[in-house]
Order: structure tokens, then sequence, then C-alpha cells
């Protein structure tokens, strides 16, 4: 493998490269994929995770892997929502135990989860860690995948020969609702008030977007120095909207999303690390 991770702390993890001439590096950021739910598209999720095995790039995700709505203690449960491996007397269990089966294949990329709002509401409301239990049994088949935080980073330790440099991207799940105006952009001018980043990845509100910016400081030299900063919000693998005839989604009028998350693709040149975030089609 052509890459490790080494967890630094329970919500920053490192992932370590060396370059190689010409020879670009990928890793796959995917958000919300609400996986037990009847409107998740497995079929794009899946060609997705087998486009990164093929390549052999570490997965993040960025919160609400798991939906987990459909328990008897839940208003919001459906019958129409809820699989036929998940309609049994152990609701919660089953939902980790066919997660594990079902990613077992990409168990050496999957690098980190983070938790969203659906994980950490099972927590509170039912003393289980979804998240922490997923990773847990996946690493007893080998796995190498670690729970992050609802909020946490991602450390690049990059090398080429004998240039090192080191890039913090920071991700949260997010908060709010749909953002139907600015598209969750608010939140990343929020987040940069409070936090210094390379790059900030985050989900939530189901919407697919990024922005780069340069932002320049002046070293101890007096020299201007340029830095690339970015805001990327991965989207979601649920589609909600299907036909827009029915359902709690289209009675808010929320419209069709864009399916999937983003490549951030690293290749070395001219003696810098560069760095492109391509939509995962």
């Amino acid at each position: 493998m052509n890459w490790d991770l080494v967890e630094v702390s329970r919500n920053v993890h490192r992932l370590r490269h060396s370059f190689k001439a010409g020879v670009p590096f990928r890793t796959l950021w995917i958000s919300d994929l609400h996986w037990d739910n009847p409107h998740c598209d497995r079929n794009k999720l899946k060609r997705h995770l087998d486009q990164a095995l093929e390549i052999n790039a570490p997965i993040i995700v960025v919160g609400d892997f798991f939906c987990a709505m459909q328990g008897a203690w839940d208003k919001r449960k459906s019958k129409d929502d809820i699989r036929p491996e998940h309609q049994n007397g152990i609701y919660l269990d089953s939902l980790v135990d066919t997660a594990i089966e079902w990613f077992e294949p990409y168990k050496h990329i999957l690098a980190v989860i983070g938790y969203g709002n659906h994980e950490t509401a099972i927590l509170k409301c039912h003393e289980t860690d979804l998240i922490d239990r997923f990773c847990g049994g996946l690493r007893q088949r080998g796995g190498i995948v670690q729970p992050g935080g609802y909020n946490g980073w991602i450390q690049h330790k990059f090398s080429y020969t004998t240039l090192r440099k080191m890039f913090n991207f920071y991700y949260a799940h997010g908060s709010g609702g749909g953002a139907a105006v600015t598209k969750g952009q608010i939140n990343f001018n929020r987040w940069r008030e409070q936090v210094t980043s390379d790059a900030f990845i985050a989900g939530h509100i189901h919407r697919r977007n990024s922005n780069d910016q340069v932002v320049v400081e002046l070293n101890d030299h007096g020299r201007i120095i340029k830095s690339q900063l970015d805001y990327v919000r991965c989207s979601t693998y649920k589609d909600e909207f299907e036909d827009g005839a029915v359902g709690w989604w289209n009675e808010r009028q929320n419209g069709p999303r864009p399916l999937g998350g983003y490549w951030c693709e690293w290749t070395y040149r001219a003696k810098e690390f560069h760095r492109r975030w391509i939509p995962t089609d």
C-alpha cells in the first residue's frame, strides 16, 4: 500500500504518502451515505468505492454513514423506509452487522468515518455507538478504519525524495437546514473565524459544491507567500426526491440533489504539491 494511516488522537488522523514522479495520489471524500435507507443509491456508492479500490485511494466519510431512523422509538419511522434485512427485533445490531458484511471488500481503504447527527442521536438516546461498533467490527476482519469526530482533522504528510510537507484538512459534518440561497457557504466563513486550515470539508445539507481561494501571508523574511484554501461540501447518496411526487422531502420543496462527493487529487510538480477537487461521477 502506498499510504498509511496514523491515529494521532480521537479526532486527528494522519495520512502519510510518498510521491513518485508523475504519479497522482487521490483520496475520496464522501458524506451522508445513509447506507441503510432504501433511498440510498447503493449502485452509485459501490461504483465510487470500487473506483477507489482500483487505485488504492483512502476514503474519508464526513458523517451520517447510517440513517438509523426506523427503530420502534422513532416518530419518523416508516415501513417504506426500512430494508427487509433490518426488519427484526435487533434493529440497531442488524445495521452494524450488515454494514460490516457489505463494506468488507473495502476494509483496506476505508480510513476514517466521522460522526453525523444521525449517529450522535442514537448515541444520545440509546447509549450505543454505531460508528465505533462498525469500525471495530471491520478491524476485526483485518480493516484499518478508525472512528473520527463530528469535527476533526485529516493531516496529509507528504514526501518526495528529501522534501517533506504537511497539509491540514478540517472536517465538520455540519448543522442547519438546506441552505437554499447560500448553499452552506456561511458555515465555512464561520469556521474560518475559529479554525486555521488548508481546507474545510463538510456535509449534512445534501448539497455539493467546492470553492478554492488563494490567501496570502508575510513570512519572517518579508516575502509574500500564497496558499490555496478550499471549501468543499459533499452531498449525499440518499435520493429522497425520486420523481418529486410524495414524501417529506418533497413536501418541503427541497428539490433534487446531486449524489456523491469529491476526489481530492494530489500531484507533485515544479517543486510543489498541488491539489484539485474533482466531483465523483
